[in-house]
């Protein structure tokens, strides 16, 4: 295939249009990881992607009864409540 050869000084992976280890890029960053640990939550934790669902509807409802339960645990560990107390 046709190959392209990219010279270090214009190379978009290297120089981004916001410098890597900026404020601004380390906020972008951050909001992509915890996109990351979310999904990574939905798919193994909840094992969506092991379901016996078909259609859109049904697994719509269960990705989003997982987001709730996600949501849920975040409140719990914030406010410290616990059944057992």
């Amino acid at each position: 295939g046709r190959v392209i050869y990219t010279k270090p000084s214009w190379d978009l992976r290297l120089f981004t249009k916001i410098p890597r280890g900026s404020k601004q890029y380390k906020e972008i960053y951050k909001t992509r990881t915890c996109s990351e640990r979310i999904n990574n939550r939905i798919l193994n934790d909840y094992k969506i992607h092991s379901l016996k669902i078909h259609g859109k509807k049904r697994y719509s409802f269960m990705t989003m009864i997982a987001s709730i339960n996600i949501h849920l645990d975040a409140r719990i560990k914030a406010f410290g409540f616990s059944i057992l107390n």
